[in-house]
Parts: C-alpha cells; sequence; structure tokens
C-alpha cells in the first residue's frame, strides 16, 4: 500500500511539524501516526529524531510505503496535523491545524484467519520519499 500526501504551498513555509493520524472509526481509537521517516505508536519513539518536514512554495509530495496492511478489518480514517515545528523530546502541537477524514479506508479480509474486529498494530514502513517541485516562476 502506498499512501501519498501532496502539498500545494503558495509561499515558503520552511520546517513544519507533519503527521497523519491513522484512526479506528468504530471507536474513535487511536491506531497509529505516519511520521515523516516512519510509523509511531508510542510518544517514547520521538526521542532524538527530527519529525519536521521542509515546505517550500510549490508542491511537497510525501509518499509512505508500506509492505502490508496489518490492521483488522473495518473502517479506519486519516486526519493530517500541520504545525510549527516541534522539538522530537517534548513534541506540542497546539500552534497547527488538523483536516479530519481526509481519506476513509475501509478492510475486509477474505481470509478467515484475519476476520473480525479491528486491532492496534504496527505498520511496517518499507520506505518514506519526500519529493518537492518549485513553483514556475519562483526565484532561488
Amino acid at each position: 500500500m502506498k499512501l501519498r500526501l501532496r502539498i500545494d504551498s503558495e509561499a515558503d513555509l520552511g520546517p513544519q511539524f507533519l503527521h497523519v493520524r491513522l484512526v479506528d472509526m468504530k471507536d474513535d481509537q487511536l491506531v497509529a501516526y505516519l511520521m515523516r521517516d516512519h510509523i509511531l505508536l508510542e510518544k517514547a519513539q520521538f526521542a532524538n529524531a527530527d519529525y519536521n518536514v521542509r515546505l517550500d512554495q510549490g508542491k511537497t509530495e510525501i509518499v509512505w510505503t508500506i509492505p502490508h496492511w496489518s490492521v483488522g478489518e473495518g473502517e479506519y480514517l486519516f486526519d493530517v496535523y500541520l504545525g510549527p515545528p516541534v522539538d522530537s523530546r517534548n513534541p506540542d502541537v497546539s500552534g497547527g491545524r488538523t483536516w479530519r477524514k481526509v481519506l476513509v479506508a475501509s478492510t475486509v479480509y477474505e481470509n478467515p484467519y484475519l476476520k473480525g474486529a479491528s486491532a492496534r498494530l504496527e505498520l511496517p514502513i518499507q520506505n518514506v520519499r519526500i519529493t518537492h517541485e518549485r513553483a514556475a516562476g519562483h526565484a532561488d
């Protein structure tokens, strides 16, 4: 599975803290966060990491490659948060903005061993790619 997020910006925003939150719609439970480099399940994983993404004028695309979609059956929604850079040891997300239900996905398994309620499992990230395309006419 590839999750692709494209941000079109009319101005250079510089470093920004960005995450995608995956939530189980059935009970509004957090499943995981997708960060710049990988997926995050525990706050302790913030320590000594840089999860800020540089957003310049133009189009920035972030693609998470998830080799195994290992959440249980059910409906999931994706929220996107964008805000000022954060200190990895004490992330403060009060100064940004969250877009709710950017994407809604359903999971139905035909394999009888995977049938059943949703589950909180880690999604392994194979790689994350960030590309940027400058807006036409923008001088460096």
